[in-house]
């Protein structure tokens, strides 16, 4: 059966998002924090960047650290994408 979902309202970059999500409110508050601190770090840094580009560069950016984890747990099993 499937686990019911969590509907959370959060805040990112001034805008409000909607989640419904299995995962636990707390956990989806943590990730929008750690998403617009990352957001407004690569603002100030990319002045002319338009918001898609910088939502790019953030994908990008949590991408890399995800596969940086996944490698120093699993050296072995590495994937290409």
């Amino acid at each position: 059966m499937d686990k019911a979902k969590n509907r959370v309202t959060v805040v990112i970059m001034g805008e409000e998002y909607t989640i419904k999500s299995s995962s636990s409110p707390q956990s989806m508050h943590r990730a929008a924090r750690l998403v617009d601190r990352l957001l407004r770090t690569l603002s100030g840094r990319q002045v002319s960047r338009s918001s898609h580009k910088l939502a790019i560069l953030a994908a990008l950016n949590l991408a890399h650290q995800l596969l940086a984890q996944k490698d120093k747990c699993q050296p072995a099993e590495r994937e290409e994408i």
